[in-house]
């Protein structure tokens, strides 16, 4: 029962770091995060990865989403358009500690 319980851990190597620098430099005051990242339960759990870094510069509210999810299934313009008109989605927690599970 103890491994089913045990948390999973994400360290920031040294080759990661200037990438979360940046996130967090580009993250400063944002109202808002759209989050295009291919769209399996790796790029989900690479949402999380990101959300951890910039989460704390997102601007707070109750009555605002301020995370959305782009979902797509190709970098084809109508479909990149469909998914920009489409942003309601949230990343899926569940999905992406899938991920952590393996």
């Amino acid at each position: 029962m103890i491994l089913f319980d045990a948390p999973t851990i994400r360290n920031c190597d040294g080759r990661a770091r200037p990438v979360a620098k940046h996130l967090q430099m580009c993250s400063n005051n944002i109202d808002f995060i759209v989050l295009w990242l291919d769209c399996v339960k790796e790029g989900e759990n690479i949402c999380f990865e990101v959300l951890d870094i910039c989460k704390k510069n997102i601007m707070k509210s109750k009555k605002v989403q301020r995370v959305y999810r782009a979902k797509f299934s190709s970098i084809a313009n109508k479909d990149i358009v469909t998914a920009f008109e489409g942003l309601k989605y949230e990343p899926n927690y569940n999905e992406a500690i899938s991920v952590d599970a393996r």
